[in-house]
């Protein structure tokens, strides 16, 4: 994930609605002294959406400008850290918009750290790309696009982007370099459950252009600690 490191990202809305929902729903009946921790948690945006009386939250982002920017809107703690190194002690419900699979390192490492984070009967709802075989696809172009000069992203992009009158494709092909260590499937949901974790639901999430990763929105509830 070091690509995103100095860069400033912001989700498509429709994206960032769609997980929010799920989010919020997760959290309506929180008591008070509960704790929110929000992977990748971006400008803060969806922290500020949640921010709810008697309820903490914390943001998490390894990207520098993203964490600059939550925290000049305040309202919440922000880390600029790495999750697999980010000891922020243990919460009742995590959130994790589209960055599990970025996270370098074996689906048991996240599945571990993840349970060291969640209390038990804790949550994490997690927008990830399933497992098909049109985000292997993806996957591999990704892969493919990785390996070519970065200095093609803004020629490329500006060229896009003045086409499509759309300049956010400029920071989308730095995303396009970084492609999923994982996919929502079998593995992943293995290394879950190896550490404590039962998955409580699942669904897909719209998806709006064939280019894209299909992701899905799980929900996984900590039923016992790791073995």
């Amino acid at each position: 994930m070091s690509a995103y490191a100095e860069e400033l990202f912001t989700p498509r809305a429709a994206h960032a609605d769609e997980f929010a929902a799920a989010a919020l729903d997760a959290i309506q009946s929180l008591p008070a002294g509960s704790r929110v921790l929000d992977i990748g948690c971006g400008s803060g945006d969806l922290i500020r959406r949640a921010q709810r009386p008697g309820v903490s939250f914390v943001g998490v982002d390894i990207s520098r400008p993203n964490i600059e920017t939550a925290k000049a809107s305040g309202g919440a703690e922000f880390h600029c850290a790495d999750f697999l190194r980010f000891d922020g002690g243990q919460f009742n419900v995590v959130f994790a918009n589209s960055v599990l699979h970025l996270i370098d390192g074996p689906n048991t490492t996240v599945a571990a750290t993840l349970s060291r984070t969640i209390r038990p009967h804790g949550l994490l709802v997690a927008a990830m790309p399933i497992d098909t075989a049109h985000n292997r696809l993806l996957a591999f172009q990704r892969r493919l696009w990785s390996a070519m000069p970065q200095r093609l992203d803004r020629w490329i992009g500006s060229a896009v982007s003045s086409i499509l009158k759309d300049t956010s494709v400029v920071e989308r092909l730095v995303y396009l370099r970084v492609p999923p260590t994982r996919l929502l499937g079998t593995r992943f949901s293995e290394a879950m459950e190896r550490n404590g974790f039962r998955l409580a639901s699942t669904h897909r999430m719209h998806a709006d252009h064939p280019l894209k990763l299909q992701h899905a929105i799980a929900t996984w509830r900590k039923v016992t600690d790791s073995f």
